[in-house]
């Protein structure tokens, strides 16, 4: 009796931790009887549970990994649409803002040229020493000023095919950091340069160059009381060698997180009183849309502000706009 109740109680207990979601080890009856061929019949049961439920827990591991992987592609995708709907946005906001500062420029540029004439003229028959010079020197500035913001205004309102050739960036880069030497800030400031070996690139040296003097005085402008100044160049992280990285960052104070979506925008400008246009950044942005490449920003208030621009080795027709290359 003994032999029979205990491989039963065996496989008893062994059905009950089946139930409850376990799995016990095969039951080591071996007998030649019913008993063993039960026996058996259970130990291979266990097996295939045993196959199952791995094979089970395998394909919902990877189906979360898979719902993981689509739900980050799905966010890419979201992220590339919202940068071409803006790229599109600013594209033909600058477009629609080129045409009206073309005319508005023009009919603006004669009534200054007459009040620049005659103000030289006035000036010229006035007596030395006379208590009107100083009221005609100060319309002479302002005049002076309309004249450059009109300028600034043609400039931009105008579409320019680069005149590319081979170009070295980093020469690009010395020849502006010599221009922007001469400015009263730069003595203030702690420059840090980082250069990498770049290979030459098509572009119109002198609008990127223009371009690269316009950030390096903005950067300069932000930090008024002193700071460090960085300019980086080097291959963008992705392995395409053929896309160039220039970066330059300040220990300024910084752009809100509000208004950088705008600074890109004509005429809207932080700076007070006549510091600025609002153009510069509107100008620069349209130079390196022109070289098929991207200009961005990333500004934390109080840590300062960083410009990155990606330009094609060889040109090209349109924004280089891929997933990493910012």
């Amino acid at each position: 009796m003994k032999q029979i109740v205990a491989p039963v109680l065996q496989l008893e207990q062994a059905t009950r931790a089946i139930s409850s979601g376990e799995y016990p080890e095969r039951l080591p009856l071996e007998t030649e009887d019913e008993i063993g061929d039960l026996a058996r019949s259970f130990n291979q049961m266990v097996d295939v549970l045993k196959r199952v439920t791995g094979e089970r827990e395998r394909l919902l591991a990877e189906t979360q990994n898979f719902n993981v992987a689509l739900e980050r592609r799905i966010e890419q995708v979201k992220r590339e649409l919202k940068a071409a709907e803006d790229q599109l946005i600013r594209t033909e906001k600058l477009s629609a803002m080129g045409t009206l500062a073309a005319g508005v420029s023009h009919e603006i540029s004669n009534p200054i040229h007459v009040i620049q004439g005659i103000c030289s003229l006035i000036l010229q028959d006035l007596e030395e020493g006379s208590q009107l010079t100083g009221d005609l020197q100060m319309i002479e500035r302002e005049a002076a000023r309309c004249q450059k913001i009109v300028n600034s205004l043609l400039d931009f309102a105008r579409h320019h095919e680069p005149e590319r050739r081979p170009t070295q960036v980093n020469r690009l880069v010395d020849e502006s950091l010599d221009l922007i030497r001469a400015q009263k800030w730069s003595k203030k400031i702690e420059l840090e340069k980082d250069l990498a070996e770049l290979p030459e690139i098509s572009v119109d040296g002198n609008r990127i160059k223009q371009v690269l003097i316009n950030l390096l005085i903005n950067a300069g402008q932000a930090m008024p009381n002193g700071g460090k100044l960085t300019v980086r160049t080097d291959l963008t992280p992705t392995g395409m060698d053929h896309l160039v990285r220039l970066r330059v960052c300040d220990t300024g104070a910084g752009i809100p997180k509000d208004i950088q979506p705008r600074i890109f925008d004509p005429f809207f400008t932080t700076k007070k009183g006549q510091e600025g246009t609002g153009l510069g950044l509107a100008i620069s942005y349209r130079i390196v849309e022109e070289h098929g490449g991207t200009i961005t920003v990333e500004s934390e208030p109080g840590k300062g502000t960083c410009f990155t621009i990606v330009l094609p080795r060889s040109g090209g027709n349109g924004p280089a706009m891929k997933e990493g290359l910012v």
